[in-house]
């Protein structure tokens, strides 16, 4: 399992080559190359609400919150 730090520091690279790999698909476009940029991001740094809690890079749930699975 990843780190607090481990987190961020992966949040901030997804952030960074989200924009740039969307700002290129974008730019492309203009270009009218037949590109689509699939991110399971809504913009950077916000996740879609479809893919809540599996994400690496999501934030460490804090204690008492719940995971989604079940400890035995």
């Amino acid at each position: 399992m990843a780190t607090p730090a481990e987190r961020a520091a992966g949040n901030k690279v997804m952030v960074s080559l989200d924009t740039t790999l969307r700002t290129a698909a974008l730019a492309a476009e203009a270009l009218h190359v037949n590109v689509r940029f699939v991110c399971p991001y809504q913009r950077p740094g916000v996740l879609d609400p479809a893919f809540k809690g599996h994400s690496l890079c999501e934030p460490a749930p804090t204690p008492g919150q719940a995971t989604g699975g079940s400890r035995r």
